[in-house]
């Protein structure tokens, strides 16, 4: 036996609009939500170093003084991915990777 349907009446396609519209709303917050959590994940795990510098200059015949404060981030290709030491004592990096 076949179940006939009924035709949709104006009120069930109403709820059924607002059913759709209430799940991709849901669906576009939670994925909003987490693709700000993993941001934040990544920029605490991978924060980078810094390091900074200052550079204190005295002139005695025209009695100043100025300083320069400068902060550089290194990338991250210039650290070595490994120190071994040699039989002699003295260390050797080995870079490499991928």
């Amino acid at each position: 036996m076949k179940a006939t349907q009924s035709p949709l009446t104006p009120s069930g396609r109403d709820r059924a609009l607002r059913l759709r519209r209430r799940l991709r709303t849901s669906v576009a917050a939670g994925s909003l939500a987490a693709v700000v959590a993993l941001g934040f994940a990544a920029e605490q795990t991978h924060r980078g170093t810094s390091y900074a510098t200052t550079t204190t200059t005295t002139t005695s015949a025209n009695n100043t003084t100025s300083t320069t404060n400068a902060t550089t981030t290194p990338s991250a290709t210039s650290t070595p991915s490994a120190v071994s030491s040699a039989g002699s004592g003295s260390a050797v990096v080995v870079s490499g990777g991928s």
